[in-house]
C-alpha cells in the first residue's frame, strides 16, 4: 500500500504545479487566442525556429547497437 501512496503523493506534490500552471496557460490560450492565416502562421513558426532557446527534440529511431555498425531492433 506505501508505495501507491507515496506515488500519488508524488503526483500531488512534484507534479501538481507544473499540471495546474499548464491548465492556466492553455485556458488563457484558449479564451485569447484567434486563428492565424496560412502566411501569419509561416511567419510565427520561421521566428518560433530560428530563435535558438527554441529546440526541437529528434529522435532517429537508431539504437547505440545501430550506431556501432551493428543491426539492431529497429
Amino acid at each position: 500500500m506505501f508505495p501507491l501512496v507515496k506515488a500519488a503523493w508524488t503526483s500531488i506534490d512534484v507534479f501538481g504545479p507544473d499540471i495546474l500552471l499548464t491548465r492556466a496557460i492553455w485556458l488563457g490560450l484558449q479564451q485569447n487566442g484567434r486563428p492565424l492565416k496560412a502566411a501569419e502562421a509561416d511567419a510565427a513558426l520561421a521566428r518560433w525556429l530560428a530563435d535558438p532557446d527554441h529546440r526541437v527534440p529528434v529522435h532517429t529511431g537508431r539504437t547505440g547497437a545501430d550506431k556501432a555498425g551493428k543491426s539492431g531492433d529497429c
